[in-house]
């Protein structure tokens, strides 16, 4: 089963910190499948079937309606550059079903 990888188009192709942190570590173990997202709609890709199956989302965080859905098994790999700005209030309404990997002591 390949896990489904949704990042900015920049991500997929030339970003060499989505390469160190996710690709060359984990793709000996993992298959993932990239797609390209700009962080407004929700990927089509996500339905029920998705369920119960881990989706990972870079830098952008998971769009609010699939956060709310408690059947979801998702990942955030927040960047520092996007994710600075958001204030501890904002941190703590994440659901419980949201699991962030972080490699920056900001974040």
């Amino acid at each position: 089963m390949a896990i489904p990888v949704f990042s900015l188009d920049w991500h997929i192709h030339k970003s060499p910190a989505k390469k160190a942190i996710l690709d060359e570590p984990l793709s000996p173990f993992i298959k993932f499948h990239q797609f390209s997202w700009d962080g407004e709609r929700l990927p089509s890709l996500l339905s029920k079937e998705q369920k119960n199956k881990p989706v990972v989302f870079f830098q952008l965080p998971p769009p609010k309606e699939l956060m709310s859905n408690p059947d979801m098994r998702i990942v955030w790999i927040p960047m520092w550059d996007q994710a600075y700005g958001y204030d501890l209030g904002w941190w703590q309404k994440l659901p419980k079903n949201l699991r962030i990997v972080a490699f920056s002591d900001q974040i």
